[in-house]
């Protein structure tokens, strides 16, 4: 101690130690600290409390603090669920226990640095709970895991109701306390109380991770900072770089316009350049004849040839001559500058595609951040049809626009509730077939140039096509001799309100089927394939178009009119002698390589006269479309050029036009129309098997059971209404009874879900009043309240609840309890 002060006393440094200081400095480092070996260790909470999950944001907090919270949290969320996901499907192993670890470890330091109690403390216990398996090198059981998953959700809705600044969920403090409890027991009875339960089933070879290589999946992912940016700033920013591609193509389009005019004033001046010679011998010959006659009648100094004599027209012809080759010159000039002018425009054409697919980035969002939910929903499934089904997702990190993913949820969710409940076999059914017990079903997502390819394949039973069949005989669909193929059978599950069972469940179909689904696909502009091999399982293939800024257009000529053709459906531009017309009475129809396709023309699908000069088919263009299964061509007058243009709305009053998708700005600035070839066709009903019809969005939602959530508190009626509809419900919410009883009397419900306590009428009174009334008598209700005391049980069975359930709830027995009272 005496060298150290000694060492900092020196005259060496700037600031030296004082020396009046140094006596007390050194008694103060021999001076003996003795730190309390046994100390003890901070006591284990045992009871949950509603204040242990609050969300409540601190007053003092720094709003750059809070700002780097919401803007990590829900990546953190999302990473800590997947790696709990794969630790139930039995894919993940002790480097994943340490994963989940750390990203526990970071959202709980980051929750006690801004003060959020609820994430704080939910992450603090899980932590320790990873801490000991890790110690140990232990997988969790599967109850433990179980617990985990719910905690990892709750994680998850927390995460969103701190953004919304909405309360914690309902279930938050049930959650809490059942990490309590096992993290108690784990540290009472130690690590082996695991082995009294059942463990996580280990992987097998089908459960490597699906998304890219072993060594990707295992590696971390990189932190990288982000900015957030209002979703109206933008949207104007797209809007404004729309408006420059579309400058930059009018640009385009002058200086093609320029060049051809060089091209015919170079052609002008070759033309003049010759009559400029041609005169200038005309005057040279003339010129000499005169000076003949000149010499003959005047005596002259020099003869003709001996000197040439020039005159004023001499001149002009010369000066002539010297202005049209300047003109030529300067010409070759203006050639070379159009030239490189098209060359930059080139250039800021390819800058403005990249700027285009970093903007649209900002509005993409990773498939991966749904998987919870379609893993939430194959989990409720199997839980209702007992069955055991695993689910297998690939090239989840594929992006898509965020509303393009938000349209597709609802139809991959009813995909995944259609494959578990009519493709998976029983359990026992599947050991009789010599197949594994569980079921597997592949969700593979993948870009394919502008489109996003979606595939669900399962390996159950296979579409029972007899059965479709004989139902489609029997709605009249189909005539009980025609032949269909086993294409056109597939087909008929798409169409509106088709179904082979005769009972309805909650589960799926509910009479209502694929429909749904092929819908809501055809809606954003995508397409269905479906292909089935008996009991070896089915396959959908879903194709969904990229919403870009601009994208590939033909443009096409018919009669004075201009069109955009947009390439949603087009596989192939055919010459005429591509294929091969075959007319008959009731249809026209070509023959292309070994098909014969229905045909039409263009016109009859727009409405627009045809061809006034009657050119006949066979020397016309044609396009090859194809939508979902079904192919046909289209003949047109004439394709003039394929270019990338920027579609926009029609707005507000020209929207929803069938077959129209928006217009687009041409570089001689005319405004044409954008067609959607596909959509033209399902509307004229030229198809064999016509699957839309007046099948509309809002058709959609009204076939579907209605269920209506009255309750008082928003983030309740929030989350216990995404519950219902993630489960294949349409929702409708309302505030207090007052307000359920107006939607009523709009809309009758089929099942009802409501509070207890509310203002203007509760859930008591509303209960009595649907029972006194003879139209509404008979509708499900079910309370879910905070009270749990008999007399409050007691009051609502004497006003008719059917189910009295306390807050917090837990989701599958709600559910079991709707499927229960909806059959």
């Amino acid at each position: 101690s005496q060298s150290i002060v000694e060492y900092l006393a020196s005259e060496e440094w700037p600031d030296p130690l004082i020396k009046e200081v140094t006596p007390a400095l050194v008694d103060l480092l021999n001076a003996p600290y003795l730190a309390e070996s046994d100390a003890t260790q901070e006591e284990r909470q045992a009871q949950a409390t509603a204040e242990d999950v609050s969300l409540q944001i601190p007053d003092d907090i720094s709003a750059e603090l809070l700002e780097g919270l919401l803007q990590e949290l829900p990546m953190q969320t999302e990473g800590f669920s997947a790696a709990i996901q794969s630790l139930i499907d039995g894919s993940g192993d002790i480097k994943t226990l340490e994963k989940a670890q750390r990203i526990a470890h970071t959202v709980k330091g980051a929750g006690n640095t801004v003060g959020i109690r609820g994430i704080a403390n939910l992450t603090h216990q899980l932590e320790d709970i990873l801490i000991l398996l890790n110690k140990h090198e232990r997988m969790p059981s599967q109850a433990l895991s179980t617990a985990m998953m719910n905690a990892a959700d709750c994680l998850e809705e927390m995460s969103e109701a701190l953004v919304e600044q909405t309360p914690a969920p309902d279930n938050a403090q049930e959650v809490l306390q059942h990490i309590l409890d096992w993290i108690n027991r784990l540290e009472k009875e130690g690590i082996e109380v695991l082995d009294k339960e059942a463990p996580v089933e280990q992987a097998t070879a089908a459960a490597k991770p699906a998304d890219g290589s072993e060594e990707e999946a295992a590696e971390e992912e990189k932190a990288v900072p982000t900015l957030r940016v209002p979703a109206p700033i933008i949207d104007d920013i797209i809007r404004i770089l729309g408006e420059t591609i579309i400058l930059t193509t009018q640009l385009q389009e002058n200086v093609r316009r320029s060049s051809h005019e060089s091209e015919e004033l170079a052609n002008h001046n070759a033309m003049l350049q010759g009559i400029v010679a041609e005169l200038e011998r005309q005057v040279e010959m003339r010129g000499i004849i005169f000076n003949q006659k000149m010499a003959v009648n005047q005596s002259e100094v020099f003869d003709p040839l001996e000197l040439e004599q020039y005159n004023e027209l001499h001149t002009l012809t010369n000066q002539l001559t010297e202005n049209v080759v300047d003109s030529f010159e300067m010409n070759r000039s203006v050639e070379y500058d159009l030239h490189e002018l098209d060359e930059l425009l080139f250039q800021q054409s390819r800058l403005h595609r990249e700027v285009q697919e970093l903007i649209m980035k900002t509005r993409m969002v990773p498939i991966k951040s749904i998987t919870p939910r379609l893993q939430r929903s194959v989990r409720q499934t199997c839980r209702t049809t007992n069955k055991q089904v695993n689910l297998h997702l690939k090239g989840t990190d594929t992006l898509i626009d965020s509303d393009v993913l938000s349209g597709l949820l609802d139809p991959l969710m009813h995909m995944l509730r259609n494959a578990i409940d009519h493709g998976i076999e029983s359990r026992d059914e599947r050991i009789r077939k010599q197949k594994s017990p569980e079921g597997r079903i592949d969700l593979e997502f993948s870009r394919e140039g502008t489109m996003i390819v979606v595939r669900c394949r399962d390996d159950g039973a296979g579409l029972n096509q007899e059965a479709i069949r004989l139902s489609a005989i029997k709605k009249g669909l189909v005539d009980p001799g025609e032949e269909l193929d086993e294409h056109d059978i597939n087909r008929l599950i798409l169409l509106p309100g088709f179904s082979t069972r005769q009972e309805t469940t909650q589960v799926s179909g509910r009479g209502i089927g694929m429909d749904v689904v092929n819908s809501q696909i055809q809606s954003i502009k995508g397409s269905i394939h479906i292909e089935s091999e008996k009991d070896r399982g089915c396959l959908f293939e879903l194709r969904l178009p990229i919403t870009l800024i601009s994208s590939h257009s033909i443009l096409i000529r018919h009669r004075d009119q201009i069109l955009a053709v947009s390439n949603h459906g087009i596989i192939q531009i055919l010459h005429p002698s591509d294929s091969e017309i075959m007319e008959s009475e009731d249809q026209l129809r070509c023959r292309f390589g070994e098909e014969i396709l229905d045909a039409v023309n263009l016109e009859d699908l727009i409405d627009m006269p045809g061809d006034r000069r009657a050119k006949p088919r066979e020397t016309r263009p044609a396009l090859l479309i194809e939508d979902g299964d079904d192919r046909k061509i289209v003949f047109m007058q004439e394709i003039m050029d394929v270019r990338e243009l920027v579609i926009k709305h029609m707005g507000n009053y020209l929207k929803d036009i069938k077959g129209i998708t928006g217009a687009t700005i041409l570089g001689d600035g005319s405004v044409v129309p954008v067609l959607d070839i596909p959509e033209l066709i399902r509307n004229q009903g030229k198809f064999r098997h016509t699957l839309t019809g007046q099948f509309t969005q809002t058709d959609i939602r009204e076939s579907l059971p209605l269920a209506l959530v009255v309750d008082d508190s928003l983030s309740a009626r929030r989350s216990l209404a995404q519950v219902i509809k993630d489960a294949g419900y349409d929702v409708r919410t309302a505030k207090d009874g007052l307000e359920a009883l107006e939607i009523i009397k709009k809309k009758r419900p089929d099942i009802m879900l409501v509070d207890l306590e509310m203002p203007r009428m509760n859930g008591m009174e509303l209960s009595s009043h649907i029972r006194a009334d003879s139209e509404t008598s008979d509708i499900p209700i079910i309370m879910v309240t905070s009270r749990s005391t008999e007399k409050h049980r007691k009051e609502a069975d004497n006003a008719g609840v059917n189910v009295y359930l306390t807050k917090p709830f837990n989701e599958d027995e709600m559910l079991d309890h709707v499927s229960t009272l909806l059959n």
